[in-house]
């Protein structure tokens, strides 16, 4: 008799002894083996066939998933991406978000303290004097000819008039 060990990619041993009479039947069940091993070590188990002459048993065993897989990595192999996507998203509202907010803030701002009589610039680049204010309008008179023209609270560019500030 003549004893062989093989063992598969998949990490299978197989055990077989030969005789004369019993090679085919062992190589049969040997590929019978193998692939029921296959099926068990993709599902965590680890798989140990014997093979006999003619008969050839299988033996399966759980085995502990983490040993196996390296599953130690599930949030732990995510934090560096992770991180990354929170510098970039944080970047991002340093250097666009946060700009933007502080320069709507000083808009506002300066259109609620707008006064008659403040020289001012519109966004379509018209330069006049407040003459009038409303709620969401105001009426200027343009520096050329003097013509009175009523434009949008909005649509204040700068005002070119400097105010002394009273803190309160």
């Amino acid at each position: 008799m003549n004893n062989t060990t093989l063992i598969l990619r998949d990490g299978t041993v197989l055990l077989l002894e030969k005789d004369a009479a019993s090679v085919a039947d062992t190589t049969a069940n040997a590929e019978t083996g193998a692939e029921n091993a296959a099926e068990n070590t993709a599902s965590g188990e680890q798989t140990t066939t014997t093979s006999t002459t003619g008969t050839t048993s299988s033996t399966t065993s759980k085995t502990d998933k983490n040993k196996n897989e390296g599953e130690g990595g599930g949030l732990l192999s995510m934090l560096p991406m992770l991180l990354i996507y929170g510098a970039i998203i944080l970047a991002l509202y340093f250097i666009m978000i946060r700009p933007q907010r502080k320069k709507s803030k000083e808009e506002k701002k300066m259109r609620e303290n707008l006064q008659v009589g403040d020289e001012i610039v519109t966004i379509g680049g018209i330069y006049g004097r407040v003459i009038s204010l409303k709620e969401d309008t105001m009426v200027i008179e343009s520096k050329s000819d003097h013509s009175k023209i009523t434009v949008a609270r909005w649509a204040l560019q700068q005002d070119l008039t400097v105010h002394e500030e009273t803190e309160k």
